[in-house]
């Protein structure tokens, strides 16, 4: 079966595998501030998306979590809802984007749909 560039398949595909965090960003009315931090994305070609990864020296449940991904192609939005105990709700979205060289850009959003955190993914193992 052919696949779509746009299409929830072609999103589902061109998200598999695993990435590795270069870079995380708090996005706040003051303006954006990278932080040090780390971490491991797999998105299987299940629809399960697993996460884990730091802020600094502490834990984040931001960067930690594993769920099945709903993905909106439309409106260009992953939304994870848990299988295993996490932190994180099905209200805490991420917005993507496919970047050039094989990078992945996750912007958190909050209830009201605005940006607070960023993170940017490369990929390091394709399917």
């Amino acid at each position: 079966m052919a696949t779509t560039p746009g299409s929830v398949r072609g999103v589902r595909q061109a998200l598999e595998g695993q990435w590795q965090l270069e870079r995380f960003e708090w996005v706040t009315s003051d303006g954006i501030s990278a932080v040090a931090a780390n971490g491991r994305l797999t998105y299987d070609r299940f629809g399960l998306m697993t996460s884990s990864g730091s802020i600094g020296q502490q834990m984040s449940p931001d960067l930690t979590y594993e769920g099945r991904a709903m993905i909106d192609v439309r409106r260009s939005i992953v939304s994870i809802h848990p299988v295993v105990r996490t932190p994180i709700t099905p209200a805490r979205v991420r917005r993507f984007a496919f970047l050039p060289d094989a990078r992945l850009q996750l912007d958190l959003l909050d209830h009201n749909g605005l940006t607070i955190g960023r993170a940017i993914w490369r990929r390091v193992i394709a399917p």
